[in-house]
């Protein structure tokens, strides 16, 4: 796995702590464990995130509220406004001229933002760069359908059965990502 989930056991049985740190726990809480126990847990989760990505690390930091950012929801500049996305409703994203076309379930709309940008706020998503110009979102595939000289064309799920660009060096990734 590219990222493991941590671990952190929690039994009323001491006698499992040794094969809990063998899976690599981050740490192993014996019941009936303190508030105080139950903190040192968080910073070591805390630590190891903060070696692994600080922006996943600084929402553990930051207090829950009804006005923190979530995950589920995307800000995108639209004209002159700005439109509240949910990731999942994405189909794809492609680059015409200076603007990224983001095609929802729903609508189409034009951003100010660059594919990378799209990119690095949708990294929690199972989106996949098939091409220089394009981003997909995986769960959006409906097939795969080949082209010419190993490059690969994905027919989406919309109702225009959208077609996008995979390069051929992208088409070895895409079928590792999806299990072939």
């Amino acid at each position: 796995m590219a990222t493991p989930p941590l671990l952190v056991f929690t039994t009323a049985y001491e006698d499992h702590a040794v094969e809990a740190f063998a899976l690599e726990a981050v740490d192993y809480l014996l019941k009936p464990y303190d508030e105080k126990r139950f903190k040192q847990a968080l910073g070591r989760i805390r630590k190891r995130l903060a070696d692994r990505s600080p922006t996943t690390a600084e929402t553990l930091r930051t207090p829950a509220s009804p006005f923190s950012l979530h995950r589920d929801r995307l800000l995108v500049d639209h004209g002159e406004k700005m439109v509240v996305l949910s990731p999942t409703s994405i189909s794809y994203a492609v680059r015409v001229e200076r603007l990224l076309e983001i095609h929802t379930e729903k609508e189409i709309l034009q951003s100010k933002m660059t594919l990378q940008e799209l990119e690095d706020k949708l990294r929690e998503f199972p989106f996949f760069r098939t091409h220089r110009s394009y981003l997909v979102n995986l769960e959006h595939i409906r097939e795969i359908t080949p082209w010419f000289n190993g490059a690969y064309n994905l027919v989406l799920k919309d109702e225009n059965q959208s077609r996008v660009p995979v390069s051929r060096s992208a088409a070895k990734r895409l079928f590792q990502l999806l299990g072939r």
